[in-house]
């Protein structure tokens, strides 16, 4: 093979050499992590919360699953003490220590069939359950991307899916965030079906586990996809009225009322990788002397401006079907800005942004992304995959802790220029008449 030949094929195949290339930096920026994330004996703190509040439910104790989160105090840093409820139901399954159950009840009813089995038992379906769903979501975004999920590009997003940095830290506490992503993007697929009632189920579904997926009816608002959107607030009411039933409504009113004010405030933690804690570790490195309320009140309103922005360019999407469409890319990019601005990102968080970060990868191997823009989505996926540097921002170091909160600045830049990659048959007028 001659030298021309060969670089003419190496050009071809640049985009493929880049998914490898990063494919292969976030293995070594997971190193550390890629052992502990499959072993199947290790703990999974945040799993062992979900069972304990599944027990809870199982033994008629469902009121009481709030029982010491509801104070005021922010209820995510700490541990539930020996004499609260859910640390006593915790202690009767053999788990010695436990945080609060800190998500709506949805999740501890779902989970009812795991309390009927051991802990150790239950741990381990769990972590098969979600390794499983990794797999799943890169297959299905495979298909999506207008690729036989049985394919060498198949098996690369499955194995990107397997080292993403933030989904081996769901593997590794047990979260289920790893399972909301195959259902989000399960719904997008379904959407593309022109299943519209069906996928709108999911991410009504996925809202009731977690809150950050209701961002998915902004899109669905610019678009104008009215049939959505009314499927979506009917699958919704229908769930708040399920969780309203048993008691009526109390528990759900304590999680909205008492649970959920104070989680609103956010942590200005180095592992907390947000825009709001961004700015305020950021400007407290810099001995900024603004207070702490201004910058959290600043941060919220340049949260707001980057959902609308980017929501504003996303408007104007084209919705006629062809691989070139951006708009699934678009519902794609929502979700990583959402881990980018909701109030509290644990690095798990960010498990949601892997499918836009798949779907961008997808535009790199039909040759539709800038070099410079590939920059940025490499940049974004290395600083998201390797949190080494907190412990050198905890040192101090204006510099460092720059460094260190990257994510989620080079996340909203990377959702707010998107747009393209993804086939958009399933977003067409066709799909704008009653629930079906």
């Amino acid at each position: 093979m001659s030298t021309r030949s060969l670089g003419i094929r190496l050009a071809r195949n640049w985009p493929v050499l880049a998914l490898m290339v990063l494919i292969f930096l976030c293995i070594a920026a997971s190193l550390g992590d890629i052992r502990v994330a499959f072993d199947l004996n290790e703990r999974e703190r945040d799993f062992e919360v979900y069972y304990t509040a599944a027990s809870m439910v199982y033994h008629h104790e469902t009121s009481l699953i709030y029982s010491g989160a509801d104070n005021g105090v922010d209820p995510q840093l700490r541990d539930a003490p020996k004499d609260s409820p859910i640390a006593r139901r915790a202690a009767s399954a053999g788990i010695d220590r436990v945080q609060f159950y800190v998500y709506p009840p949805t999740l501890a009813y779902l989970l009812l069939p795991f309390a009927l089995m051991p802990i150790w038992w239950a741990t381990l379906v769990w972590k098969l359950l979600c390794i499983s769903a990794l797999v799943a979501t890169g297959l299905v975004l495979a298909r999506l991307a207008g690729y036989p999920p049985l394919s060498r590009t198949g098996f690369a997003f499955c194995a990107f899916m397997l080292l993403f940095r933030p989904d081996l830290e769901c593997l590794f506490w047990g979260q289920a965030t790893a399972i909301l992503a195959l259902i989000l993007v399960a719904g997008l697929y379904l959407i593309e079906r022109k299943r519209v009632a069906l996928a709108t189920l999911l991410f009504a579904l996925a809202f009731a586990v977690k809150l950050t997926p209701l961002i998915t009816i902004i899109p669905l608002a610019v678009w104008r996809e009215w049939k959505a959107l009314r499927c979506f607030a009917l699958w919704t009411a229908a769930i708040v009225i399920a969780l309203w039933l048993p008691d009526r409504g109390q528990l759900l009113g304590n999680y909205v009322e008492r649970v959920l004010p104070p989680m609103s405030v956010g942590a200005a933690v180095l592992t907390n990788k947000s825009l709001d804690s961004s700015m305020r570790l950021i400007l407290l490195a810099v001995h900024c002397p603004l207070a702490p309320k201004v910058v959290s009140y600043g941060s919220k309103f340049l949260s707001l401006f980057l959902i609308g922005l980017t929501a504003w360019r996303a408007r104007s999407a084209p919705a006629g079907a062809g691989r070139g469409s951006p708009r699934l890319q678009w519902m794609t990019s929502f979700w990583l800005l959402s881990c980018c601005l909701s109030p509290v990102s644990w690095r798990h968080a960010y498990a949601l942004a892997a499918p836009a970060v798949i779907a961008l990868l997808t535009t790199s191997l039909q040759g539709k992304i800038e070099a410079g823009y590939y920059l940025l989505l490499l940049s974004f996926t290395l600083s998201v995959s390797s949190f080494g540097l907190d412990s050198f921002a905890k040192r101090g170091g204006a510099l460092v802790t720059a460094l260190d909160m990257l994510p989620p600045m080079l996340g909203a830049l990377l959702a707010l220029t998107s747009g393209g990659g993804f086939d958009d048959a399933g977003f067409t007028s066709r799909n704008r008449s009653g629930c079906k």
